[in-house]
C-alpha cells in the first residue's frame, strides 16, 4: 500500500510533459545529421571569377578560381584554361588578396602578367603553361599575428 501511494502523484500531468520532452528530444537528434550536413557541406562551389578574367586573342582564359564552403571562400588561386581544353592549370595560390586584385595583362598571345597587389601568402607560382609565358608583380604583406 505505502508504494502505491509514492507511485500515486505520478499523474497525467507529470507524465504529458515528458513524453512532449522526449518527442522534441527525438526530433532534435534526428535533425541533427541535417544541420551538420549543411553547416560541414560535403560538396563545396568552385568556380571561375566572372568579373576577374581576361583572354587573349586566341581565347586563352586566365581567372581568379575561389572554392568555398558554408564559412567562406578558404582557397583562392589564379587559373588558365587554354583554348579548346577543358582542364585549367593552377599558376598561383594565395591568400588574403586585397580588393580589386588580382589584375590580368596579356602582352600579347603568349606572354601573361598577373598583378597581384599585397598578397599574405602565395604558393605554386607556375611560370610557363603550355605555349604561354606568366610573370607575377606582387608585394608581401606583413603578417597578422
Amino acid at each position: 500500500m505505502r508504494l502505491f501511494h509514492i507511485l500515486q502523484p505520478i499523474s497525467a500531468m507529470r507524465v504529458v510533459p515528458c513524453i512532449i520532452a522526449m518527442i522534441v528530444f527525438g526530433a532534435t537528434l534526428a535533425a541533427l545529421p541535417l544541420a551538420i550536413r549543411h553547416l560541414f557541406p560535403d560538396e563545396y562551389d568552385e568556380a571561375m571569377a566572372q568579373d576577374r578574367r581576361a583572354a587573349n586573342s586566341r581565347g586563352d582564359t586566365v581567372a581568379e578560381y575561389d572554392r568555398s564552403c558554408g564559412f567562406g571562400v578558404f582557397d583562392q588561386s589564379i587559373v588558365l584554361q587554354l583554348a579548346g581544353a577543358e582542364k585549367l592549370t593552377t599558376l598561383a595560390k594565395f591568400q588574403n588578396l586585397h580588393y580589386a586584385y588580382p589584375k590580368f595583362h596579356w602582352i600579347n598571345d603568349n606572354n601573361l602578367n598577373v598583378e597581384l597587389g599585397s598578397v599574405r601568402g602565395l604558393s605554386s607560382l607556375r611560370g610557363k603553361a603550355g605555349n604561354i609565358r606568366i610573370s607575377y608583380t606582387y608585394t608581401m604583406a606583413d603578417k597578422v599575428q
